[in-house]
């Protein structure tokens, strides 16, 4: 459909934006923010690389494999960035336990399409994933707003691009093999939300590098300022 492949197109764009964005402001990246770089940057080589092949070739098995390749990128880093913002023993203890469950569906998704060569989404691994980001991302925003200037945090603004995504992922996942067999026209509208989502998130993260390498000037300005 014409309007999927212009959808898709739209996407690469703003993916492109927010990357460039990134990799400009990559001097006032602080641990969490480069973290988030490098999923950026594995999920804009996968996506365009996805792109060229699926039109070249529809049918290859390449295009099985980016949601698989996409959740192994994304997931850990999520993880990875929730034990540097969230310091709660509790909360680390069960985000070590939920990534370690995660792993073991993905590998047995994996084996299970006999390494993506079977054209399976993988379901359970993206839902328990969607799940485990929306709950990082959920607590890391609530911890944000008691703060001043909650608008003038860059994390705000990929908190928020995050939510708005995997907000829509786990209603998607969870009707979609049903929707398959029984209403193209409903799976349809499902996957016009899921483009919108994605539009919305990476708007946010070219957002939150702007406002990270504005934070990070304005800050070493004071501090230039301070020992003249």
């Amino acid at each position: 459909m014409n309007w999927i492949f212009y959808s898709k197109i739209f996407l690469l764009i703003l993916e492109s934006i927010a990357f460039v964005t990134a990799l400009c402001t990559f001097k006032y990246h602080n641990a969490v923010f480069r973290l988030f770089f490098f999923d950026l940057l594995f999920i804009f080589l996968l996506e365009h690389a996805g792109m060229i092949v699926g039109e070249i070739s529809p049918n290859s098995r390449f295009t099985h494999s980016i949601s698989n390749l996409f959740l192994l990128a994304e997931i850990p880093i999520i993880y990875l960035c929730a034990l540097k913002l969230i310091p709660s023993h509790f909360f680390q203890r069960l985000a070590s336990v939920s990534i370690a469950l995660f792993l073991v569906l993905w590998v047995k998704n994996a084996y299970e399409s006999k390494f993506f060569i079977l054209p399976t989404f993988p379901t359970m691994p993206f839902l328990f994933g969607s799940i485990f980001a929306l709950i990082i991302f959920l607590v890391i925003l609530i911890r944000m707003i008691g703060r001043d200037n909650i608008f003038k945090q860059p994390l705000f603004y990929f908190s928020l691009g995050m939510l708005i995504f995997y907000g829509c992922t786990i209603p998607y996942i969870g009707v979609v093999n049903y929707f398959v067999k029984k209403d193209n026209n409903i799976l349809l509208k499902l996957v016009q939300i899921l483009f919108v989502s994605n539009y919305i998130r990476y708007s946010l993260f070219a957002i939150s590098y702007i406002v990270l390498a504005r934070q990070q000037k304005a800050r070493k300005l004071q501090e230039t300022i301070a020992t003249a």
